[in-house]
Protein backbone atom coordinates (compact mmCIF):
# COMPACT_ATOMS: atom_id res chain seq x y z
CA UNK A 1 0.00 0.00 0.00
CA UNK A 2 1.59 3.47 -0.91
CA UNK A 3 1.94 5.92 1.75
CA UNK A 4 -0.64 8.46 2.21
CA UNK A 5 0.60 12.05 1.20
CA UNK A 6 0.09 15.41 3.05
CA UNK A 7 0.16 18.37 1.08
CA UNK A 8 1.40 21.74 2.48
CA UNK A 9 1.13 25.04 1.76
CA UNK A 10 3.88 27.76 2.96
CA UNK A 11 4.13 31.34 2.97
CA UNK A 12 8.09 32.10 1.42
CA UNK A 13 10.14 35.06 2.61
CA UNK A 14 13.00 36.26 0.49
CA UNK A 15 11.99 35.48 -2.77
CA UNK A 16 12.53 38.35 -5.23
CA UNK A 17 12.50 36.69 -8.96
CA UNK A 18 11.36 34.01 -10.88
CA UNK A 19 14.59 32.05 -10.35
CA UNK A 20 14.20 32.02 -6.62
CA UNK A 21 10.81 30.07 -7.18
CA UNK A 22 13.21 27.65 -9.71
CA UNK A 23 15.65 27.32 -6.91
CA UNK A 24 13.37 26.81 -4.21
CA UNK A 25 11.39 24.41 -6.17
CA UNK A 26 14.34 21.99 -7.15
CA UNK A 27 15.88 21.94 -3.68
CA UNK A 28 12.66 20.55 -2.79
CA UNK A 29 11.98 18.27 -5.28
CA UNK A 30 15.22 16.77 -4.38
CA UNK A 31 14.57 16.10 -0.92
CA UNK A 32 13.62 12.24 -0.33
CA UNK A 33 10.05 12.08 0.62
CA UNK A 34 9.20 14.96 -1.31
CA UNK A 35 6.64 13.66 -4.42
CA UNK A 36 5.96 17.01 -6.00
CA UNK A 37 6.30 20.59 -4.90
CA UNK A 38 5.88 23.52 -6.88
CA UNK A 39 6.60 26.87 -6.01
CA UNK A 40 4.85 30.51 -6.82
CA UNK A 41 6.79 33.34 -7.26
CA UNK A 42 3.46 35.35 -7.97
CA UNK A 43 1.75 34.25 -4.93
CA UNK A 44 4.31 34.16 -2.62
CA UNK A 45 3.92 30.43 -1.52
CA UNK A 46 5.12 27.14 -2.13
CA UNK A 47 2.74 23.85 -2.17
CA UNK A 48 4.68 20.75 -1.04
CA UNK A 49 2.94 16.95 -1.61
CA UNK A 50 5.88 14.60 0.80
CA UNK A 51 5.36 11.45 3.01
CA UNK A 52 5.81 12.02 6.48
CA UNK A 53 6.99 9.34 7.76
CA UNK A 54 10.50 9.92 5.41
CA UNK A 55 10.72 13.64 5.52
CA UNK A 56 9.34 15.89 8.15
CA UNK A 57 7.63 19.92 7.80
CA UNK A 58 10.85 20.66 9.72
CA UNK A 59 13.30 19.40 7.32
CA UNK A 60 11.14 21.04 4.24
CA UNK A 61 11.52 24.03 6.07
CA UNK A 62 15.34 24.19 6.67
CA UNK A 63 15.45 22.68 2.77
CA UNK A 64 14.30 26.26 2.27
CA UNK A 65 16.26 28.10 4.45
CA UNK A 66 19.24 26.21 3.16
CA UNK A 67 19.26 27.73 -0.43
CA UNK A 68 18.77 30.99 1.24
CA UNK A 69 14.90 31.83 2.09
CA UNK A 70 12.77 31.35 4.55
CA UNK A 71 9.45 29.94 5.49
CA UNK A 72 6.86 32.06 7.24
CA UNK A 73 6.16 30.59 10.86
CA UNK A 74 4.30 31.32 13.97
CA UNK A 75 5.27 30.26 17.53
CA UNK A 76 2.73 29.89 20.63
CA UNK A 77 3.66 29.31 24.21
CA UNK A 78 1.15 26.81 25.71
CA UNK A 79 1.03 27.13 30.32
CA UNK A 80 -0.45 23.72 31.40
CA UNK A 81 -0.90 23.16 35.03
CA UNK A 82 -0.29 18.93 34.74
CA UNK A 83 2.74 18.90 33.03
CA UNK A 84 5.38 17.73 35.57
CA UNK A 85 7.82 14.86 34.63
CA UNK A 86 10.64 14.89 32.18
CA UNK A 87 9.26 11.41 30.99
CA UNK A 88 5.96 13.46 29.80
CA UNK A 89 8.07 15.96 27.60
CA UNK A 90 9.39 13.16 24.72
CA UNK A 91 5.68 11.89 24.43
CA UNK A 92 3.92 15.53 24.25
CA UNK A 93 6.69 16.82 21.33
CA UNK A 94 5.96 13.19 19.25
CA UNK A 95 2.25 13.66 19.62
CA UNK A 96 2.38 17.53 18.53
CA UNK A 97 4.83 16.83 15.64
CA UNK A 98 2.26 14.59 14.02
CA UNK A 99 -0.11 17.47 13.50
CA UNK A 100 -0.11 18.40 10.19
CA UNK A 101 1.16 22.03 10.04
CA UNK A 102 3.34 21.56 13.33
CA UNK A 103 7.32 22.55 12.82
CA UNK A 104 8.43 22.01 15.81
CA UNK A 105 7.79 21.51 19.44
CA UNK A 106 9.75 21.96 22.85
CA UNK A 107 8.11 20.97 26.14
CA UNK A 108 9.35 21.71 29.37
CA UNK A 109 8.78 20.31 32.36
CA UNK A 110 10.28 22.78 34.66
CA UNK A 111 8.67 25.75 32.84
CA UNK A 112 5.65 23.80 32.68
CA UNK A 113 4.85 25.26 29.14
CA UNK A 114 5.02 24.07 24.95
CA UNK A 115 6.71 25.82 22.92
CA UNK A 116 5.12 25.14 19.24
CA UNK A 117 6.13 26.63 16.12
CA UNK A 118 3.51 26.29 13.19
CA UNK A 119 2.54 27.13 9.76
CA UNK A 120 -0.45 29.13 10.21
CA UNK A 121 -1.76 28.67 6.88
CA UNK A 122 -1.85 24.70 7.88
CA UNK A 123 -2.84 25.00 11.65
CA UNK A 124 -3.35 27.43 14.50
CA UNK A 125 -3.57 27.49 18.32
CA UNK A 126 -6.97 26.60 18.71
CA UNK A 127 -6.02 23.08 16.79
CA UNK A 128 -2.95 22.46 18.86
CA UNK A 129 -4.65 23.55 22.50
CA UNK A 130 -7.12 21.02 21.58
CA UNK A 131 -4.87 18.41 20.96
CA UNK A 132 -3.00 18.85 24.37
CA UNK A 133 -6.54 19.23 26.11
CA UNK A 134 -7.53 15.52 24.45
CA UNK A 135 -3.72 14.08 25.83
CA UNK A 136 -4.91 15.48 29.04
CA UNK A 137 -3.43 18.62 29.94
CA UNK A 138 -5.05 21.44 30.87
CA UNK A 139 -4.04 24.83 29.16
CA UNK A 140 -3.94 27.96 31.83
CA UNK A 141 -2.77 30.24 28.81
CA UNK A 142 -1.29 30.93 25.78
CA UNK A 143 1.20 33.20 25.14
CA UNK A 144 1.48 33.76 21.26
CA UNK A 145 4.40 35.61 18.74
CA UNK A 146 3.48 38.75 17.19
CA UNK A 147 0.67 38.50 14.57
CA UNK A 148 1.42 37.55 10.73
CA UNK A 149 0.72 40.96 9.50
CA UNK A 150 1.87 43.08 12.34
CA UNK A 151 5.76 41.44 11.80
CA UNK A 152 5.03 41.64 7.61
CA UNK A 153 4.56 45.33 7.95
CA UNK A 154 7.79 45.82 10.82
CA UNK A 155 9.75 43.87 8.23
CA UNK A 156 8.35 45.96 5.43
CA UNK A 157 9.03 49.40 7.33
CA UNK A 158 12.55 48.50 8.82
CA UNK A 159 13.70 47.39 4.93
CA UNK A 160 12.04 50.06 3.81
CA UNK A 161 14.36 52.65 5.72
CA UNK A 162 17.08 50.70 5.01
CA UNK A 163 16.91 50.36 1.02
CA UNK A 164 16.21 54.23 1.31
CA UNK A 165 19.37 55.07 3.24
CA UNK A 166 21.27 52.74 0.97
CA UNK A 167 19.46 54.16 -2.30
CA UNK A 168 20.12 57.93 -1.14
CA UNK A 169 24.14 57.18 -0.81
CA UNK A 170 24.42 55.32 -4.53
CA UNK A 171 22.28 58.16 -5.78
CA UNK A 172 24.14 61.08 -4.06
CA UNK A 173 27.45 59.26 -5.39
CA UNK A 174 26.46 58.11 -8.85
CA UNK A 175 24.36 61.07 -10.05
CA UNK A 176 27.17 63.83 -9.50
CA UNK A 177 29.77 61.50 -11.02
CA UNK A 178 27.48 60.21 -14.29
CA UNK A 179 26.59 64.15 -14.61
CA UNK A 180 30.42 64.61 -14.57
CA UNK A 181 31.79 62.26 -17.17
CA UNK A 182 28.80 63.25 -19.64
CA UNK A 183 29.52 66.89 -19.16
CA UNK A 184 33.70 65.99 -19.69
CA UNK A 185 32.63 63.52 -22.88
CA UNK A 186 30.31 66.77 -24.52
CA UNK A 187 33.55 68.87 -24.23
CA UNK A 188 32.24 70.55 -21.46
CA UNK A 189 34.97 72.23 -19.25
CA UNK A 190 34.96 70.51 -16.05
CA UNK A 191 37.81 70.13 -13.26
CA UNK A 192 40.50 67.42 -12.67
CA UNK A 193 39.22 66.02 -16.11
CA UNK A 194 42.68 64.24 -16.95
CA UNK A 195 42.08 62.28 -13.17
CA UNK A 196 38.45 61.23 -14.18
CA UNK A 197 39.63 57.66 -13.57
CA UNK A 198 40.31 58.22 -9.76
CA UNK A 199 37.37 60.29 -9.75
CA UNK A 200 35.47 57.57 -11.09
CA UNK A 201 37.02 54.52 -8.71
CA UNK A 202 36.27 56.79 -5.45
CA UNK A 203 33.07 57.29 -6.15
CA UNK A 204 32.08 54.18 -7.61
CA UNK A 205 33.43 51.73 -5.10
CA UNK A 206 31.20 52.92 -2.39
CA UNK A 207 27.82 52.37 -4.85
CA UNK A 208 29.09 49.00 -5.48
CA UNK A 209 30.40 48.10 -2.14
CA UNK A 210 27.08 49.34 -0.19
CA UNK A 211 24.65 49.62 -2.90
CA UNK A 212 25.84 46.47 -5.01
CA UNK A 213 26.13 43.85 -2.27
CA UNK A 214 22.73 43.11 -1.79
CA UNK A 215 22.99 41.64 -5.97
CA UNK A 216 26.23 40.36 -5.07
CA UNK A 217 25.44 38.37 -2.58
CA UNK A 218 22.24 36.96 -4.54
CA UNK A 219 24.24 36.24 -7.07
CA UNK A 220 26.62 34.01 -5.37
CA UNK A 221 23.52 32.56 -3.84
CA UNK A 222 22.67 31.51 -7.10
CA UNK A 223 25.95 30.23 -8.44
CA UNK A 224 26.20 28.34 -5.26
CA UNK A 225 22.83 26.50 -6.25
CA UNK A 226 23.95 25.96 -9.31
CA UNK A 227 21.26 28.44 -10.93
CA UNK A 228 20.97 32.19 -12.00
CA UNK A 229 19.19 35.03 -11.46
CA UNK A 230 18.04 38.57 -12.00
CA UNK A 231 21.14 39.37 -9.30
CA UNK A 232 23.63 37.12 -11.87
CA UNK A 233 22.81 39.99 -14.42
CA UNK A 234 23.40 42.72 -12.38
CA UNK A 235 26.23 41.80 -10.35
CA UNK A 236 27.95 40.42 -13.31
CA UNK A 237 27.37 43.81 -15.50
CA UNK A 238 28.42 46.00 -12.86
CA UNK A 239 30.91 43.96 -11.59
CA UNK A 240 32.75 43.24 -15.11
CA UNK A 241 32.50 47.22 -15.61
CA UNK A 242 34.17 48.03 -12.53
CA UNK A 243 36.76 45.47 -13.05
CA UNK A 244 37.78 46.18 -16.49
CA UNK A 245 38.18 49.71 -15.78
CA UNK A 246 40.51 48.78 -12.74
CA UNK A 247 42.65 47.00 -14.76
CA UNK A 248 42.45 49.73 -17.22
CA UNK A 249 43.89 52.21 -13.98
CA UNK A 250 46.73 49.72 -13.77
CA UNK A 251 47.91 49.54 -16.94
CA UNK A 252 47.13 45.58 -17.44
CA UNK A 253 44.51 45.98 -20.11
CA UNK A 254 44.83 48.82 -23.02
CA UNK A 255 42.05 51.08 -23.81
CA UNK A 256 41.07 54.88 -24.03
CA UNK A 257 38.41 55.34 -21.34
CA UNK A 258 37.32 53.75 -18.10
CA UNK A 259 33.10 53.10 -16.70
CA UNK A 260 33.51 53.07 -13.14
CA UNK A 261 30.31 55.51 -13.71
CA UNK A 262 28.30 53.09 -15.64
CA UNK A 263 28.52 50.32 -12.45
CA UNK A 264 27.60 52.61 -10.25
CA UNK A 265 24.66 54.35 -12.44
CA UNK A 266 23.30 50.61 -13.35
CA UNK A 267 23.42 49.64 -9.77
CA UNK A 268 21.69 53.35 -8.71
CA UNK A 269 19.05 52.51 -11.23
CA UNK A 270 17.89 48.98 -9.86
CA UNK A 271 17.75 50.09 -6.66
CA UNK A 272 15.37 52.90 -7.52
CA UNK A 273 13.18 49.83 -8.81
CA UNK A 274 13.57 48.08 -5.85
CA UNK A 275 12.57 50.81 -3.63
CA UNK A 276 9.66 51.54 -5.81
CA UNK A 277 8.26 48.07 -5.33
CA UNK A 278 9.42 47.85 -1.89
CA UNK A 279 7.39 50.97 -1.43
CA UNK A 280 4.31 49.59 -3.53
CA UNK A 281 4.23 46.72 -1.10
CA UNK A 282 4.02 48.76 1.53
CA UNK A 283 0.81 50.76 0.66
CA UNK A 284 -0.74 47.30 -0.20
CA UNK A 285 0.54 45.94 2.83
CA UNK A 286 1.70 42.92 1.32
CA UNK A 287 3.86 40.04 3.13
CA UNK A 288 7.63 40.52 2.84
CA UNK A 289 9.49 40.00 -1.03
CA UNK A 290 12.77 39.16 -0.93
CA UNK A 291 14.12 41.47 1.16
CA UNK A 292 16.26 39.46 2.58
CA UNK A 293 19.93 39.93 0.82
CA UNK A 294 20.21 39.02 -3.02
Amino acid sequence: MSAELVVERLKLVGMHCATCAVTIEKKLKSLPGVADASVSFAGEEATVKYDPKRVSLGDIVRAVRDVGYDVYKEEAYFVTKNLVSVDEEPIIEERLKSLSGVIDVRASHVAKSVSVVFNPLTVNVEVVRELLESMGYEVVNIKKEVEVEDVEAGILKEESLRLKKVLTLSLALAVPLMTYMILGVLGVPVPLWEYRSFIGLTLSTPVLAIGGRRFFTGAYRALKNKTASMDTLVALGTGSAYVFSLLVMLGVIQAPETYFETSATVISFVLIGKYLELKMKVRTGEGPQGWGGG
